[in-house]
């Protein structure tokens, strides 16, 4: 009976050391294993132990324990279901939520099951009470004593009244573990959340109510070009808004003040060195309870690029990629937009570049590029902005004169004209058939009208062939000329020598002209040869031979794009061929070579040798004719070289 002396000081001291440690402890083990001890050194019980409900495994499961134990709390099965080891004090409190108490455990037949264990260790009487947090019970505290009726109903209501401060104390732990927790989800997301604006390939930026800089993260000032000590405090207007967009971006964020919802827009900004970027935006503000805006935030994707490619792309379905004026799609479009009676008279120039497939053949397409680049440059030049000047096809042209006369259109064609004759650095002479038809009244369709201007360009293109011909014949052989260095003069030579082997062989006057004409025009393919092979003072690399080889083919593909050098055509492609069949580039031999290629090859030859060439002497007219017999009947017709001996002695018996 030591331990019931002054029972109301010894639970009045255990509830006081047990509420000290509830305000000092804030770990739940800790706290029941001070509880458990202090109940035992202060409250003078055999035994204290607390088990929580384990739901899965539906037992007690012990958490602390303190006293005498010997493996009693540690070997316990106690249930929370309907069978013997559920039915006990601590299963009736978890059942029912109300205290147990068991005044002689010998005798008490709820306790069967741990009767022979609790009796072996001094136990004989318990009180068990529940804990419960958030009005749910949790678990259990029971106090063993070694004393039979051990329990009086003051030391119940002390033990009720230490079970709920142990159930508050838990309940607080548990909304601070969850507070905690909250605060830690909320750290997590702040930093993962910072940590994705960091890394972020979008733009970021937050200000407060005055736009102040808050806040700006490393792709966006990587692109403008500040850190980030530099755009701290500053007015994100004047920093980085260009003047011209800042009207328009203040009523964005008056939008956002007005009606704090989510906004998208596109504006500008500027850049720390000057340079204009585009950016899209999501914008959003930050009110506070009063609906007082705070901040002020923005995430933005630079589509500089992205719109440069759009406008690129805009720009190419309407626009031809090479000469940058319209297309014929733009056209066709603009064609139906203005077939309307309030844009007559509409006129229309229809033009075609005489010779690109020459300049194409002779030169190669990026010559031909060029050319129709300056005549574009032309065109557009010589009308008004206006006016709708696009390429048609190929070559041909196309511009629409709105409310325009045919009297006016036809000036236009004049500035056309002598802007051709004045070009400069091109590659042949520019020259355009150009066809006009003006549509009047609103009954003709424009189709009939294009149909008109078209006919009108052929017409004009078959009036001035001849001249224009004669001209593109003239600068093709002034080109041959300065691009091999051949003189004129050994150009008259070969003429003169040609017409006499000619008139020899009774040519008709047709077969002298085609002759002349080859004389002339022979070597056209060197005009495409580079000019550093043709004129090298040395010999020739395998390479730049090979090149050289090409000339034949060249020439005869610009003679078939020229109706006046057809008929030459095949003797320019064959002139290199020997009469052994070792020539290039065919490989024919002997009379399958055409007669004015053969007279070529002869004279050419002659004329060389007794002229000579920058890196060979020349030889005196009796070496060069023994050179040819030498050479008669493997590089040369012997026949014609037979003939040609003849003609030369005979100028020479004459001249003497």
């Amino acid at each position: 009976m030591v331990n019931k002396i002054n029972p109301v000081n010894r639970l009045y001291r255990l509830l006081s050391q047990v509420n000290q440690t509830i305000v000092r402890v804030r770990d739940r083990q800790q706290l029941f294993d001070e509880i458990c001890r202090i109940a035992v050194e202060d409250g003078g019980f055999r035994l204290v132990w607390i088990g929580l409900i384990d739901q899965e495994e539906k037992i007690i499961r012990p958490v602390s324990w303190a006293g005498y134990e010997d493996g009693y709390v540690q070997n316990i099965f106690v249930s929370t279901q309907n069978i013997p080891e559920g039915r006990g004090p601590a299963g009736i409190t978890v059942a029912t939520g109300n205290y147990v108490v068991s005044v002689d455990i010998e005798r008490d037949p709820r306790m069967l099951p741990w009767k022979d264990a609790a009796l072996k260790r001094g136990y004989r009487s318990l009180a068990d009470f529940p804990l419960v947090t958030n009005g749910k019970i949790i678990g259990v505290i029971l106090f063993y004593s070694s004393e039979v009726n051990y329990f009086d109903q003051e030391e119940i209501q002390l033990l009720q009244g230490l079970s709920k401060d142990i159930s508050f104390a838990l309940e607080v732990m548990e909304k601070e573990k969850q507070k905690q927790n909250a605060l830690n989800l909320l750290q997590q997301e702040k930093k993962f959340n910072e940590q994705l604006i960091q890394a972020s390939p979008a733009f970021f930026v937050a200000m407060d109510s005055n736009v102040k800089i808050l806040m700006m993260n490393p792709c966006m000032l990587n692109a403008l070009g500040y850190n980030l000590e530099e755009v701290l405090g500053r007015d994100y207007l004047t920093l980085i808004i260009p003047e011209t967009e800042r009207s328009k971006v203040k009523e964005i964020f008056n939008t956002l003040v007005s009606s704090q919802e989510s906004t998208l827009n596109e504006n500008q900004v500027l850049t720390k060195e000057g340079r204009i970027l585009l950016v899209e935006w999501h914008g959003r503000s930050i009110v506070d309870e009063q609906g007082n805006t705070q901040y002020f935030f923005g995430v933005g994707i630079d589509i500089t690029e992205r719109k440069k490619s759009e406008e690129r792309i805009k720009y190419l379905s309407y626009h031809d990629s090479l000469t940058g004026l319209f297309n014929r799609a733009y056209l066709e479009e603009e064609m139906h937009r203005l077939d309307t009676p309030r844009q007559l008279p509409l006129s229309i120039i229809m033009g075609d570049i005489n010779g690109l497939k020459l300049v194409n053949d002779a030169f190669g397409h990026k010559q031909g590029d060029e050319l129709l680049i300056h005549i574009a440059k032309i065109l557009k030049e010589s009308c008004r902005q206006e006016d709708i000047v696009a390429r048609w096809g190929g070559d041909e042209f196309l511009i629409l004169f709105p409310k325009t006369t045919n009297k006016s259109v036809l000036r236009v064609i004049q500035r056309i004209q002598n802007l051709c004759k004045t070009a400069e650095n091109t590659t042949i002479p520019i020259s355009l058939a150009l066809g006009l038809a003006t549509k009047e009244t609103p009954d003709i369709s424009l189709e009939v009208i294009i149909g008109q201007a078209e006919e009108n360009m052929y017409r004009q293109k078959l009036n001035e062939s001849r001249s224009i011909r004669h001209a593109l014949i003239t600068f093709l052989e002034e080109s041959l000329q300065e691009t091999t260095q051949e003189t004129k003069e050994h150009s008259m030579r070969l003429q003169e020598m040609a017409q006499q082997m000619g008139q020899v062989l009774h040519l008709s006057f047709h077969q002298l002209i085609e002759l002349d004409l080859l004389v002339r025009l022979h070597d056209l393919g060197k005009i495409a040869i580079p000019q550093n092979i043709l004129n090298k003072p040395g010999p020739l690399s395998p390479e730049e031979w090979e090149k050289v080889k090409q000339h034949p083919e060249i020439g005869y593909r610009i003679a078939q794009s020229s109706p006046d050098l057809i008929s030459i055509g095949e003797s320019i492609l064959v002139h290199h061929e020997r009469w052994d069949g070792l020539g290039y580039p065919r490989g024919i031999k002997g009379e399958e070579i055409p007669l004015n290629a053969r007279i070529i090859t002869i004279i050419d030859a002659y004329d060389v040798m007794v002229n000579g060439r920058p890196y060979k002497n020349p030889m005196t007219p009796e070496e060069a004719l023994n050179e040819l017999q030498k050479n008669a009947g493997t590089q040369f017709d012997p026949n014609l070289v037979k003939l040609f001996l003849q003609i030369i002695k005979g100028d020479q018996k004459d001249l003497g």
